[in-house]
């Protein structure tokens, strides 16, 4: 069980998952360290290389990584809501898996989400 889920959807993204997920263990984690999280990456029927890459990050970080490879493009609302059905987390966040949204924000709404009385 985590104490926070981070879900990442993913489509044709191959070549900068990797980024997304240092991004993550450098600007989040270590601001919560007393906190379990777990990354959920859902290929939402990418075509590219995507799977591959992610298969190789949860191969690094099986503790913390979740891969979830739907069987077809869904769309981004419904690889979001997969992913909320795999997270164990007492809260969630969604990133883009290109980074267009600052993993900085994460801190932000941890920060509300655990210390807001």
């Amino acid at each position: 069980m985590a104490d926070y889920s981070i879900i990442v959807p993913v489509y044709f993204n191959q070549g900068s998952l990797w980024s997304t997920y240092k991004k993550i263990l450098e600007i989040v984690v270590p601001v919560h360290p007393e906190k379990v999280y777990e990354i959920i990456f859902i290929d939402d029927g990418s075509k590219d290389n995507s799977l591959n890459e992610l298969l190789e990050i949860y191969d690094q970080d099986r503790e913390h990584v979740k891969v979830v490879k739907l069987s077809r493009n869904f769309g981004q609302p419904n690889a979001r809501l997969a992913g909320y059905a795999h997270a164990t987390g007492q809260c969630c966040i969604h990133i883009s898996a290109d980074l267009q949204d600052p993993p900085e924000l994460m801190n932000e709404m941890l920060d509300a989400f655990f210390n807001d009385d």
